[in-house]
């Protein structure tokens, strides 16, 4: 009773009298501090049963993946044995009249295989036919020329031989034009007259210059295929060769290559560099004339920079012949003579070039059987090598290699070849010859040509 009496003396007046203290039921709790409790007890209590009431669609979505992946993987190997099926069917002829139909379509004989020949511009079977054109000039350098159609429709290149040229006997012109999209240009150019007269000209405008008569020479044999409107959508590249007893000079425009083998084959040196269009020079003069390079090609169509011909390539107005996106002026590269060490000079069309490397070709013309370097034999041997066995890839292309051995490599490999087959009839009679012996047919300046001839290999 103290306790009730000291509670109401210290509420105030206006205190709400107690509500009445109803007495729990059995099983049921109402306070608030008790139903959190009671809510997390449950929800303990539950968890189980819905997690394994979710197992069950899981397990069937994973089963009904499977089911699918192993129709999808099924099917796909009844597919594949099916055809599998099918192809051994018709091979082995067990439904023949289904082989007609098929054998339009594949192999060497099929209308689609002679179209493809055709799109690409190559023959069936290749033409081996050789022409050679031997001169052999007073100082004892011999000038061997072979050409090879090989794969292509039509031979497409042209060259050049001149010994003794203007009445001296050491001075000597070898060149090839390799000709595309027609051969007009390259067998214009390859008449000895048309760049012999440009090269006389321009020596009596500079003379003592040879350099700088060469790249006008170049200048002017285009000019006057323009003038003269023969060569029409056609070009040529042009790897011209002038030798006279102080230096070599070699004026390039294109992908034709010249190169110089000395101290019998050791030490090889290019005379020329390929002139592509990717090359930063190049490319850079193809853009200044509102040009471009795609696909390694000037404009996406020619593979390469320099060219005589292509006159589709120079019209750009405002600019000077050497600035176009295809011009004609060489790069000329001057060699000095050692005439006791330099052995041969090689001038070839790139359908050489693509197939085998600097080293290679002449290590080929120097092994030919003892051989000159510039023999027949030597020659057609390479092109042999280069011809390409399918009419697709590299060695498609014409061919043609113009060599020029000086009178060092002569003597070099004959005395190599004595003194490797000695028992051989052939091989004694040529080391008994005197090396520095003439033929006595040759005694003038002038050079004494032999009549190409034509052998089919």
């Amino acid at each position: 009773m103290a306790t009730a009496a000291s509670l109401s003396a210290d509420s105030p007046a206006t205190a709400s009298p107690p509500s009445p203290v109803t007495p729990p039921v059995l099983g049921e709790d109402r306070s608030l501090q008790d139903q959190p409790a009671l809510a997390s007890a449950t929800t303990l209590t539950t968890s189980p049963n819905r997690q394994r009431n979710l197992t069950i669609p899981i397990c069937a979505g994973f089963l009904a993946a499977g089911f699918a992946w192993f129709y999808i993987f099924a099917l796909t190997v009844a597919s594949v044995c099916a055809f599998i099926l099918a192809a051994s069917a018709v091979q082995v002829g067990i439904i023949r009249r289904w082989r007609a139909p098929i054998s339009q379509f594949t192999g060497p004989s099929s209308p689609m295989w002679a179209e493809a020949l055709k799109r690409a511009d190559v023959l069936p079977a290749p033409v081996t036919e050789v022409t050679t054109e031997s001169l052999e000039g007073s100082d004892g350098t011999r000038m061997v020329a072979c050409c090879m159609q090989g794969w292509r429709r039509s031979m497409e290149d042209g060259h050049i031989a001149v010994l003794g040229y203007n009445g001296d006997p050491e001075t000597h012109i070898l060149a090839v034009f390799d000709g595309h999209c027609g051969k007009e240009t390259a067998q214009w150019c390859g008449a000895e007259n048309h760049v012999v007269s440009h090269i006389e000209k321009a020596m009596k405008v500079h003379p003592g210059d040879p350099e700088r008569a060469l790249q006008m020479a170049f200048l002017e044999l285009d000019a006057t295929l323009l003038r003269s409107g023969i060569c029409g959508r056609s070009g040529a590249t042009a790897c011209l060769v002038y030798v006279t007893a102080e230096a070599i000079y070699c004026a390039n425009a294109g992908d034709s290559r010249a190169v110089l083998s000395s101290n019998r084959g050791r030490v090889v040196q290019a005379l020329s560099v390929d002139h592509k269009p990717t090359l930063p020079g190049e490319a850079q003069r193809i853009r200044g004339a509102k040009g471009f390079v795609w696909n390694r090609r000037v404009n996406g169509i020619l593979a390469l920079s320099r060219a005589l011909g292509d006159f589709a390539f120079k019209q750009c107005h405002g600019l000077g012949p050497e600035r176009q996106a295809v011009t004609a002026l060489p790069d000329v590269m001057k060699v000095l003579r050692r005439q006791e060490e330099q052995d041969f000079i090689v001038v070839a069309c790139d359908g050489i070039w693509d197939v085998l490397s600097n080293e290679q070709v002449v290590q080929m013309l120097r092994s030919s059987s003892g051989n000159s370097p510039a023999s027949r034999e030597a020659i057609h041997g390479l092109l042999r090598k280069c011809l390409s066995p399918h009419p697709f890839g590299l060695g498609c292309d014409n061919m043609t290699v113009v060599v020029l051995a000086f009178k060092t490599s002569i003597q070099g490999q004959r005395q190599n070849y004595a003194v490797s087959a000695p028992t051989s009839s052939e091989a004694s009679k040529v080391a008994n010859k005197e090396p520095q012996t003439d033929s006595p047919s040759t005694g003038g300046a002038s050079p004494q040509p032999v009549v190409a001839t034509q052998e089919r290999q």
